[in-house]
């Protein structure tokens, strides 16, 4: 078991099992975006399928998050537009939030809630991106719809949209249908099978 949640699996633990073993790693390419994969070592590769339930360790180095995350600044300059999809996916749809990263979600995006100032209760959840990119997505559903604000060049609520639309077009995979393959010179993330649809880890 590696105790530390790390953004890519050094090919070095792999060096360090047998063929046959087995490796518990807790990998996450952003904030939230990611679980607890159990790697099984191959002659010449480590592959393995997501764990059932999302669990996670203490980043083994400090990367942006949610506790750090700062609202978005205010523009003239904005989009409106509503969304059906969960409002704050990094929460209540992991892997919705997992698959956004290779949707063309920019790297180092902060994540976070604005509160209201009298009872400190979520109101909105907001992104923001290193390019001065935001967007805010309202927590009240309009039967079944949610508000967004968006501003910046990037239209960083796409990103999540068209990683909702990548799961409902696999037929809404849970945890255990995803799964990475590990080797010296690239690791995949994967849905079903390894030779299936697959993106490259990271993003």
């Amino acid at each position: 078991i590696a105790t530390c949640s790390v953004p890519t699996v050094p090919w070095a633990w792999a060096e360090q099992l047998g063929v046959g073993g087995k490796i518990l790693v807790d990998v996450k390419v952003a904030p939230e975006a990611g679980n607890l994969v159990l790697l099984h070592r191959h002659p010449d590769r480590l592959e393995g399928r997501f764990t059932t339930r999302w669990g996670s360790f203490m980043t083994m180095r400090r990367r942006n998050d949610k506790a750090s995350a700062s609202p978005p600044p205010r523009s003239a300059h904005t989009r409106r537009r509503r969304t059906t999809i969960p409002p704050h996916p990094w929460w209540n749809h992991r892997i919705g939030w997992l698959l956004a990263q290779f949707q063309g979600l920019p790297a180092d995006v902060h994540i976070g809630m604005h509160l209201d100032p009298d009872t400190r209760a979520p109101t909105t959840s907001f992104l923001s991106a290193p390019d001065g990119s935001w967007a805010t997505v309202s927590l009240t559903s309009n039967h079944g719809h949610y508000d967004v604000i968006e501003g910046g060049p990037t239209a960083l609520w796409d990103s999540l949209e068209r990683a909702h639309q990548v799961w409902l077009e696999h037929e809404q995979p849970d945890w255990t249908r995803l799964g990475l393959t590990i080797t010296p010179d690239r690791q995949r993330l994967w849905i079903d099978t390894p030779d299936g649809t697959s993106w490259p880890w990271p993003p």
